[in-house]
């Protein structure tokens, strides 16, 4: 499992601009390998690749993004 880094070395995008950008924000977690804070109103979420954690078993991982997107799309909060 890879060590995150501190919050304080780490990039900051709020949730709008990685609603914007997500394609372009989520290539760039990838190909570089970092993780970002994702700010959103007073919280913050770390985000980064999947193969930083052992994972035992991947096969419900599917099941587990389309949770979090459905959630995600029905909260009733946002930057609006």
């Amino acid at each position: 499992m890879k060590r995150l880094p501190n919050l304080s070395e780490m990039e900051h995008v709020t949730s709008a601009e990685f609603g914007e950008k997500m394609d372009a924000i989520l290539d760039r977690i990838i190909a570089d390998d970092i993780a970002l804070v994702i700010d959103h109103n007073d919280k913050s979420y770390v985000i980064c690749p999947a193969h930083w954690f052992d994972l035992p078993d991947m096969k419900h991982i599917e099941t587990l993004l389309k949770n979090a997107v459905r959630y995600a799309s029905n909260s009733e909060d946002s930057d609006r």
